[in-house]
Order: structure tokens, then sequence, then C-alpha cells
């Protein structure tokens, strides 16, 4: 059967219709790669915890750096931490 234009009927509407629908696939098909690697590193990096001990003289160190305890108060707890 003879088309116009030779397009196969389909007319501007299915070269936009087509690319729309060729754009929506890869866009999932990023989306879906993009999600599978973030949860993976997300599972990584769960699996991995500091040592308690570590965060405590952090936060140590940060309530002393920002005045809210004494010198005293710092070596006594520090000293209790075990370091």
């Amino acid at each position: 059967m003879f088309w116009p234009y030779h397009m196969s009927g389909m007319g501007w509407g299915g070269w936009i219709v087509g690319g729309l629908a060729m754009l929506l696939f890869f866009g999932a098909l990023l989306a879906l790669i993009f999600l599978l690697i973030r949860a993976g590193s997300a599972n990584q990096s769960r699996g991995r915890q500091p040592e308690s001990g570590s965060d405590a003289l952090d936060i140590l160190k940060l309530r002393y750096a920002h005045g809210e305890i004494s010198k005293t108060e710092y070596e006594e707890i520090r000293h209790d931490l075990g370091s």
C-alpha cells in the first residue's frame, strides 16, 4: 500500500511519540542503574561501624573545643573512656 511521504503512515506524530518513548525508556534504564548502584553502596557503608570509643572521643574533643567543659573535665572523661 502507498503511504504519503514514505513514513509508513505514521506522519509526524509517530516520530514524536517514538522519540519520546525512546527517551522515557533510556531515562528509566539510567534511573534503575543509578538506584541499584546507590542501594549497593548504602549497604556497604552500613556494614562498617566505627568503634564507639572513637565517636565518644570525637564528641568529647568537640565539647572541649566549644568550651562546654573544662580541661579537668576533659581529662577525666578521656581517662574514663580509656585513651
